[in-house]
């Protein structure tokens, strides 16, 4: 018999995790051989990440990020590049004031060899 107080509960569902918006929509191919590209992402994953990776829908970069990090492999060649857009995303990122000096050979995150 139940309590007419307690009311019964459904059981929790557990959806999977939407897919990042970049990871659908860069789809550019490899500039080395035109093969296929996929995104690397950066950061501590959860299951269902680990699962999609292993589906290849793209690929785990680890969880340290840097000025240079690629955001795209190719499924062919394994080519990796980092593209224009992540470039000025870390850039802000990593210098929020903008006060490095993109001119200056010690500064960090300036992709110009010094």
């Amino acid at each position: 018999m139940t309590d007419p107080e307690i009311e019964p509960t459904a059981a929790p569902t557990t959806e999977p995790e939407p897919e990042p918006e970049f990871v659908r929509e860069q789809t550019e191919p490899c500039p080395k051989c035109g093969g296929e590209s996929l995104a690397i992402l950066y950061g501590e994953p959860s299951y269902e990440m680990y699962l999609e990776a292993e589906a290849g829908k793209f690929v785990l970069g680890g969880c340290c990020i840097s000025p240079d990090i690629p955001d795209r492999v190719c499924a062919v060649c394994g080519h990796e590049w980092q593209t224009p857009e992540l470039g000025g995303e870390l850039r802000a990122m990593l210098d929020p004031l903008g006060a490095l000096d993109p001119l200056d050979p010690l500064d960090p995150l300036d992709p110009s060899p010094g």
